[in-house]
Order: C-alpha cells, then structure tokens, then sequence
C-alpha cells in the first residue's frame, strides 16, 4: 500500500494524487458509480468502476447491494 501523502500535491484540503488508487492505504474512495452502486458487469472493462469492484471482490457488490435495498431506492445519478 502506498501512504498517498508522500506522492500528493497538495493546496490546503485538496490534494492531487495519479496512480493505482486501489492501492492506497486510506479509509475510503469516492467512485462516480452507477445508480445501484454494483459497479461494471463488463468483464475487463477498464473503467474504475470496474477495477474498484473487481479488486475489492463480491463483498463490496453486496455490501452496496444491501445498502441500497435498506434505503429502499436507488441512488441519484
């Protein structure tokens, strides 16, 4: 895992950071997903919605499954 401070760009709270953010020891990541929030069905599609999903397993799939069953709608694109 890469500590994203030592390789960031920095201006006050926003920081710039190219690489493998898969990689990255950090607490979370923002990711523009679809609506269902169950990321890429393209096997070997390069987008990041797809290395997220594919690198993090079927736990995150379910995990966001779940969290969209539980607030009963979908969310906003």
């Amino acid at each position: 895992h890469y500590d994203w401070t030592d390789m960031a760009e920095t201006w006050g709270p926003l920081a710039l950071w190219q690489g493998d953010i898969c990689q990255l020891a950090v607490d979370g990541i923002v990711n523009a997903a679809n609506s269902q929030l169950l990321g890429c069905f393209i096997p070997g599609h390069a987008c990041i919605d797809n290395v997220i999903h594919s690198y993090a397993g079927t736990a995150l799939r379910l995990e966001c499954q779940d969290l969209v069953a539980k607030q009963g709608r979908l969310e906003a694109a």
